[in-house]
Order: C-alpha cells, then sequence, then structure tokens
C-alpha cells in the first residue's frame, strides 16, 4: 500500500525543539554538576532514565497512532474512491473540490480536470437549470436534493445520472456540499422502451377498436343487404314462377280444356316441355343438382358455357390441374358460389372481353384464380364501401372463402383488369354444406 504522508513533525523538526527546551533548562540547572551530593545526582539520574522512558513510550503511541491513520485513511481509500457511485465534494461556489475514481470514469476525464471546475460543466446545457433550481434550493434550505440530469461523458456522449446532494459544515465553519452521482442509463432506456411499447400498445388497441366498429358497421350494411338480397331473390323467383311456369301451366289449362280431341292435347306438349325446362332453369339457378350428382368440375363446366350464351363475344380460357376427387365435398359449393358471383361481377361491371379460370393444387393448397381484362376498380376504395355493388359482392366472396378457412385475395388495376384469388390449405374447414343445399 502506497504511504501517504502524515501530520506528524520530522525528526529535524523534533531535534531542533528538542535543543531549545534542553538549552532552557540548562539555565535552572546547577554550573557544576560535581558539586551536587551523591543524593541529588542519583535523582537526577533516575528523572533522566523516567524521561527517557517516558520518551520511548510516547514515540511507540505516536507510531501506533500513525499506523491507525494509516489504516483509516486505506479504509477511506476503499470506501470513497472504490464506492460503485460517483462521489463528489463541492465548495459553496459549485467547484469540485474532491472527486472519487467512480465519477471520474463515468464523465471520462482525469483527476486534474475536475478538480476547481464547476459540476455545470459536466451537466448536458437543457439540464443545466435543473442542477441550479436544485442547488438553489440547498443552498437555502439546507434539504437534501435529489434530482436527475443528463450528464456529458467526454467521447461516450450523454448518459442519465441521479445527483443526492447534502449539505455539509467542517470544523471550521465552512459549508460545503457532497453530492453522489449514479448512472441510472439502463433504467432510463428501459422506462423510454416501455413507454413506447405502452404508447404502440394504445395505437394498436385504438386502432383495433376503430377496425372492430368498422367490422361492425360493415356486418350491419352486410345483414341489411343479405335481407334484401333474400327479398329480391324471393321476387325474382316469384316472378319467374308467375311469369314463366305459371303462364305455361295456365295456356296448359285452357288448351286441355278446349280439347276435343287427340290432336289438341298433342298440341299442350310443347307447353309441357316449355314448363319443364322453365322448372329446371328456376332449380339450377339456385342450386345446380349436377353439383351434387356429378361434381364440381362438370358444374364448372356447365355454368361456363351458360355464361358464354348470355356473353358471346367473351373469350373464356379454363385449366382445371386437378381432379374431382381432391376437391373437399365442403369446399365444393364455396368455388361454385365464388366462380358464379366473379361471373356475375364480369358481366355487371368489367367489359372485358378475355377471361382465365384455373383451379389448381399450388404447394399443397387449393387455389382458385379468375383473371380478366376488363376496366378494373379501386378495390380499396370500394371495399370501404360495403353498401356498394363491388362492395357487397366482394364482402359476401371474402366472407364464404375465410368462414371455410381459406384466403381470400383481390387485385384490380384500372385499365387493365382484376385477379380474384382463393386458396384453402389441405384441411379446409367444415362449412356445413347441408344448410347450403337448402339455401
Amino acid at each position: 500500500m502506497k504511504t501517504r504522508k502524515t501530520g506528524l513533525q520530522g525528526s529535524g523538526e523534533l531535534r531542533q525543539q528538542a535543543e531549545k527546551i534542553a538549552q532552557a533548562r540548562k539555565s535552572r540547572m546547577p554550573e557544576n554538576i560535581e558539586v551536587l551530593s551523591p543524593e541529588a545526582a542519583h535523582r537526577l539520574l533516575h528523572e533522566l532514565r523516567v524521561h527517557q522512558v517516558e520518551l520511548e513510550m510516547q514515540n511507540e503511541e505516536l507510531r501506533r497512532v500513525q499506523e491507525q491513520l494509516e489504516v483509516s485513511r486505506a479504509r477511506y481509500f476503499d470506501l470513497y474512491d472504490l464506492a460503485p457511485v460517483g462521489y463528489v465534494t463541492l465548495s459553496e461556489q459549485g467547484l469540485i473540490l474532491e472527486a472519487n475514481l467512480t465519477i471520474i470514469t463515468l464523465l471520462g476525464v482525469t483527476k486534474g480536470a475536475l478538480v476547481k471546475q464547476p459540476l455545470t460543466r459536466f451537466i448536458d446545457r437543457e439540464d443545466q437549470d435543473i442542477h441550479y433550481r436544485h442547488r438553489k434550493q440547498l443552498l437555502e434550505t439546507g434539504a437534501s436534493q435529489v434530482y436527475e440530469v443528463r450528464m456529458r461523458r467526454r467521447e461516450a456522449g450523454l448518459f442519465w445520472a441521479r445527483l443526492e446532494a447534502v449539505a455539509v459544515q467542517n470544523a471550521e465553519g465552512v459549508f460545503f456540499h457532497r453530492v453522489t452521482v449514479s448512472d441510472i442509463t439502463p433504467r432510463i432506456r428501459a422506462e423510454q422502451a416501455e413507454r413506447c411499447a405502452t404508447e404502440e400498445l394504445k395505437k394498436t388497441h385504438q386502432a383495433l377498436e376503430v377496425r372492430v366498429e368498422e367490422r361492425t358497421s360493415e356486418i350491419r350494411i352486410l345483414s341489411a343487404r343479405l335481407l334484401a338480397a333474400q327479398e329480391d331473390e324471393r321476387k325474382r323467383i316469384a316472378m319467374d314462377l308467375h311469369d314463366g311456369l305459371g303462364g305455361l301451366l295456365s295456356a296448359i289449362k285452357y288448351k286441355v280444356e278446349a280439347a276435343q280431341g287427340l290432336q289438341e292435347v298433342k298440341e299442350v306438349l310443347p307447353y309441357l316441355q316449355q314448363a319443364i325446362a322453365e322448372c329446371r332453369r328456376v332449380q339450377l339457378h339456385l342450386r345446380p343438382s349436377m353439383l351434387d350428382n356429378i361434381g364440381l368440375l362438370p358444374t364448372l363446366n356447365w355454368l361456363i358455357r351458360e355464361f358464354q350464351k348470355s356473353n358471346p363475344g367473351l373469350e373464356i380460357e379454363q385449366q382445371f390441374e386437378i381432379e374431382e376427387e381432391e376437391v373437399p365435398l365442403s369446399l365444393k359449393t364455396v368455388i361454385f358460389r365464388i366462380t358464379q358471383e366473379t361471373l356475375n361481377n364480369i358481366f355487371k361491371h368489367s367489359g372485358s372481353s378475355w377471361m382465365h379460370l384455373a383451379l389448381r393444387n399450388s404447394n399443397g393448397a387449393l387455389q382458385l384464380t379468375i383473371r380478366d381484362t376488363g376496366q378494373g376498380f379501386a378495390v380499396e376504395k370500394e371495399s370501404a364501401v360495403p353498401g356498394s355493388d363491388h362492395g357487397f359482392g366482394l364482402a359476401i366472396m371474402r366472407e364464404r372463402v375465410e368462414w371455410s378457412g381459406g384466403i381470400f385475395s383481390i387485385q384490380s388495376v384500372l385499365g387493365k383488369g382484376t385477379m380474384v384469388q382463393a386458396s384453402w390449405p389441405e384441411e379446409p374447414r367444415d362449412v356445413g354444406l347441408a344448410s347450403d343445399k337448402n339455401a
């Protein structure tokens, strides 16, 4: 351990003082020691021996005190310089008088660069008002102050510090301040991260609430449209039955009533055939029986042929790269309805002269793709308005696909066309065919 200079006097100074004291005592002693009686000389010798022993004991006490002082200073060094927090002692004017190794390391400077410097030199400019305010309160009230500021590290930039300042008075009545400095940067960063996460969570929650409200509104509009569509469908079926099948049956009735012979009965047959055809047309429009009897692929072929009859100028390409048994039973109605709805949208809105229909197995997923080269539309705008024709149809298709465990997507570019795509995993969700068969 390095020896520090103590407050004890050196041997040279003690020698000079001893000579002065001896000279003063000499004036009080007899000029000639030989004239002393044996008893006096014996007493003098005894006094000298006792004084010598006393000096030796004082010297031993001084040595012991010096050792204790060294131990205390070593302990002070351990407690002060090696403390886990920074310690600085400030004058009443705010200048640094003492600093331990921890604060030196925190600030990245030498001890010489700290002593006699104002502590504000190492506090960030934006936080110096905080320091001045607490220092003023400390001077006025004497109450300890705790505050947080950003301090400047020499090469590593700013760090957050927690300062605790107390006022102290020494034996001479001089006031000074002791300040502990703790690096709290990890805590501040954790708090900032927590605040950011909380704010992000709040934004996400708000966005979710908005989305829930939007979806609730969409569901209400969709439910209203479904009811309206149901009424329109009932009205259309009623009109088909009244104007088509009903008229034919009435004509048959009149013919039969007016028939007088076999020839007149035979004239009823064409009307019966028309009635049967009309009945089949209404049935197929509601739900084609061939979907249950012969499967999805033949039904899609029939649907496309019927669609081309109504749109002779439309060229349709089919690409079925899948076998009938590869299509799960639970998805056949869903795929048929998606295709039917898309064809209706192309007929009503697209104006396309070409369409491509593909059904394939893509990386283990069943995928339906329908593309056209029509006028296209703004998907986001139409999807945001469920009450529009496009928005209602898109909502119905998306609900069907997602309800059956699939993924629905649509891409459209104005003037270039639209692509509708739906895909399902290997094991799609059971969507309850019995209810759809009765739809």
